[in-house]
């Protein structure tokens, strides 16, 4: 009696399959063999900036190189106001809360609680705080601006 043959199934043989099932189809995408992928080029960048780099030639010999140029701002750390110069700016500046909430850009409430100590004023305020100590003029020459475009009451808002 001859032995049973043993058959060898592989994945997508019709040996291999269930019962019923059909060939999965795979659609190829045709390479183009003209151009290597991204990645492949990152690649051969990445390597070949690291080549350049192990024999210690310049970069700017095999490579464009561009220059930032920085600049360095000349500002001292900001001032942390407490409530009574928050305040004292304000009155300098004969300026009510609310007209100094509007021009910082914040409520008159924040303002009042700044110059109650219940809320420490921000970096950005305290900055801008010492630009209109130092520099009234930012001031003055805004608010002008400002007593034009509001009706004329005959008081300050």
């Amino acid at each position: 009696m001859a032995a049973p043959k043993k058959i060898l199934k592989s994945g997508n043989s019709p040996a291999a399959r269930p019962k019923g099932a059909t060939k999965a189809r795979t659609a190829k995408m045709p390479r183009s063999k003209s151009k290597p992928s991204l990645g492949s080029r990152m690649i051969d960048a990445i390597r070949k900036v690291v080549e350049v780099m192990d024999s210690g030639e310049p970069l700017e010999k095999h490579f464009r190189v561009h220059t930032l140029k920085t600049a360095t701002l000349n500002i001292p750390p900001t001032h942390r106001y407490t409530a009574a110069e928050i305040k004292a700016v304000r009155e300098k500046l004969e300026a009510s809360q609310a007209l100094l909430a509007k021009f910082l850009g914040v409520s008159t409430h924040t303002v009042s609680l700044w110059e109650q100590g219940k809320q420490n004023a921000p970096p950005i305020a305290c900055r801008y705080l010492d630009d209109l100590r130092d520099f009234p003029e930012l001031w003055t020459s805004r608010l002008t601006v400002i007593d034009a475009l509001t009706p004329s009451s005959g008081r300050r808002r």
